[in-house]
């Protein structure tokens, strides 16, 4: 299957999600995590006791980690992996996967079936499937930012004649100057 002939919408977690997993105990060290991230390449582990999924830990968890002083030979993952743990059916699409991704703030998503890890699907991977869609979504925020720069015309400083506040950047709206914030909030 061509993945030009598909629309993002019918392309399934299944088919653009990595397995199988590289997963960790939550009784390892986060030294033990880091080399293990290092030698295959990943940017997260998951974190599994028996077959259960239970958290994660990513690259920007070992910079929050670094940044803290961590003692990362004596810290078990268990202790400071991020739950609780978002997770995805393989029979999603991979728009539903970008909506769990974006309203939670994440870009790695676990597999879930029947309570079993099954792969795992990031941010990446939705990008290789769905450049086109990416490409349409610049140009609407280009348009739009566009609109709103011809709406708002020139600017200067000076007191808003809408919330009366000084700012450092007010525009001429139909016969008022105001500030930028005013502008855009009565859109």
């Amino acid at each position: 299957m061509a993945a030009k002939d598909l629309k993002s919408a019918d392309v399934s977690v299944r088919d653009s999600m990595t397995s199988p997993v590289i997963t960790i105990s939550p009784e390892s060290s986060l030294l033990e995590a880091s080399k293990l991230m290092r030698d295959k390449d990943i940017g997260a582990v998951i974190v599994v006791e028996g077959s259960e999924a239970l958290g994660i830990v990513t690259e920007h968890d070992f910079v929050i980690f670094v940044a803290n002083a961590t003692d990362m030979d004596s810290t078990k993952v268990g202790e400071v992996m991020s739950k609780p743990l978002f997770t995805i059916s393989p029979d999603s699409s991979i728009i539903d996967a970008a909506k769990v991704m974006g309203s939670n703030k994440i870009r790695k998503l676990p597999v879930v079936e029947n309570d079993e890890l099954k792969g795992i699907v990031t941010s990446e991977d939705i990008a290789k499937i769905a450049p086109s869609e990416l490409e349409l979504l610049m140009e609407i925020v280009s348009i739009k930012l566009d609109g709103v720069n011809e709406y708002l015309g020139e600017t200067s400083s000076g007191n808003c004649e809408n919330c009366g506040n000084f700012a450092e950047e007010i525009v001429r709206v139909g016969s008022g100057l105001i500030c930028r914030s005013c502008a855009t909030s009565s859109d």
